[in-house]
């Protein structure tokens, strides 16, 4: 197999493509979304920022990259049930979150755009229709091909976010 090279053209068109869905190809809205990132980007600089946790106490987060899905997708875990006995403040949460979701990028090879996130519910209380509430909020019919009601999967004790896009093909 042959490694493909970084087309940022297509990247950009990609990107540019995925700001539109994600608000229902409403140029305006786009734009706005755009222009926010951006700014986002500038003040926080997401690939600078570093985890002191990770660093000094490697695994202590619920929340990981794990591995890759069959399509080259960047698979990321988090545990509810271990991050309610983690004693972190919100900013190293925030901090670990970005740091995680920037290495997660770094990994992906050309022509993958998304990822999947795992969230393990097992030991917790919460009703799952409180938790898809939440992470609904994350995501539109348009961003995914998922119908409306029903964007995540849920098999035991997982609830499986996946936003899965013809974009992303399989490799090889």
């Amino acid at each position: 197999m042959t490694k493909r090279k970084f087309d940022p053209a297509l990247h950009l068109v990609v990107s540019l493509l995925r700001y539109l869905r994600s608000r229902d190809l409403k140029l305006s809205d786009a734009e706005k979304m755009i222009k926010s990132s951006i700014e986002w980007r500038r003040k926080m600089r997401p690939p600078t920022v570093t985890c002191e946790t990770c660093l000094s106490h490697p695994g202590a987060h619920s929340f990981r990259m794990v591995g890759f899905d069959s399509y080259r997708r960047p698979v990321l875990y988090s545990s509810f049930n271990q991050a309610s006995k983690l004693n972190v403040s919100a900013e190293d949460v925030n901090q670990h979150l970005i740091y995680t979701m920037e290495n997660a990028i770094k990994t992906m090879v050309p022509g993958v755009y998304q990822w999947i996130i795992i969230f393990d519910c097992s030991g917790q209380h919460l009703a799952i229709s409180l938790i898809y509430r939440s992470l609904h909020s994350f995501t539109t019919p348009n961003t995914n091909n998922a119908k409306p009601s029903s964007p995540y999967s849920y098999s035991g004790h997982a609830l499986i976010f996946a936003s899965s896009s013809k974009t992303s093909t399989p490799i090889g």
